[in-house]
């Protein structure tokens, strides 16, 4: 997948204009989680780039695109790894596994950015995957890493969003149909 036609994609899904979402991947460019060279629309997108497109469609404002996207990629999960979607410690390692996994049977994944205010740790960012696996629905929370006490077995279990959760200043979500659609292009 190219930078244009996931930048349009985006745009269509998140119901942002497509200017907007030019100042996103610039921004993205900027932070060097893009590259920058010449003919950068025109090469494909490695899928930790396009992972952070799709993280930076999330923030509340074009212009912190790139540390919006940097700040949810490194979500934890809670419950640590065992509780995750296949071990994955960081959200951004989650997502890998979705845009992977053509057997996954994924019904969405939700975004959140929390303007940094959270519980207990005052910080930005959380992220919610659900998924169906063997007809059962699960739902997996990933929040900052500073919240330790989260990060330990069984967590996953008593996790409640509100308790951790504020303010929402901007949520996106993507559902099953936005990974097929995404998959298909890339």
């Amino acid at each position: 997948m190219k930078a244009k036609e996931l930048e349009k994609l985006l745009s269509r899904l998140s119901q942002k204009r497509a200017s907007e979402m030019v100042d996103r991947f610039q921004n993205l460019r900027n932070t060097t989680l893009l590259p920058k060279e010449r003919g950068r629309h025109a090469r494909e997108l490695m899928d930790a780039e396009i992972i952070y497109g799709i993280l930076a469609a999330a923030a509340s404002k074009s212009s912190n695109a790139g540390l919006h996207a940097r700040t949810l990629g490194g979500l934890k999960s809670v419950g640590g790894k065992k509780a995750s979607y296949k071990g994955a410690e960081f959200l951004k390692d989650a997502i890998m596994h979705l845009l992977n996994d053509l057997n996954t049977k994924v019904q969405s994944i939700s975004l959140l950015i929390t303007d940094g205010d959270t519980k207990p740790t005052n910080s930005s960012g959380y992220a919610e995957i659900t998924y169906v696996e063997n007809g059962k629905t699960k739902t997996l929370y990933f929040v900052n890493r500073l919240a330790l006490t989260l990060f330990t077995s069984g967590q996953e279990k008593r996790f409640k969003r509100s308790s951790y959760v504020r303010e929402i200043t901007s949520w996106i979500e993507y559902s099953a149909d936005f990974f097929s659609e995404l998959k298909k292009a890339h």
